[in-house]
């Protein structure tokens, strides 16, 4: 970093720190000045979306985003808590196999899409595991 500092000007008897500072302050503002042309250009590319896709409004185009995206997932990190799995004769006799198969619970969770303490109580109620 300070090598790129330097490159802008290098230190010398007549380079104060006041002309560094002022130097600084020029950057900041040809950065200032990018951004807002960036989004200037950004929010004239948008504008421009609906029409380029064959839309009459924004409106029209946005709901058709919706539509091709389909519902929202919620998320853990949405709600707070992880949607209860249901566990189906189908995922009990899986498990069933894949223990005896010699599978993992970790392994049967991630194939399963469910958690590890899903697999635990299967395990448990179907006897295979030892409890304490």
């Amino acid at each position: 970093m300070e090598n790129e500092i330097t490159q802008l000007s290098p230190p010398n008897a007549t380079n104060g720190l006041s002309q560094r500072l002022t130097e600084l302050e020029g950057v900041r503002a040809k950065l200032a000045v990018l951004e807002k042309a960036i989004k200037q250009e950004m929010e004239h590319e948008l504008a421009q979306l609906p029409s380029r896709y064959g839309f009459d409004s924004a409106q029209l185009f946005v709901q058709a985003v919706l539509a091709a995206c389909g519902q929202p997932r919620t998320t853990v990190r949405e709600t707070g808590r992880r949607r209860r799995a249901r566990v189906t004769d189908a995922t009990t006799s899986t498990v069933a196999k894949m223990v005896k198969a010699g599978e993992t619970g970790a392994d049967i969770a991630k194939s399963l899409n469910v958690s590890m303490s899903t697999v635990q109580n299967i395990k448990r109620r179907l006897g295979l595991i030892k409890s304490r």
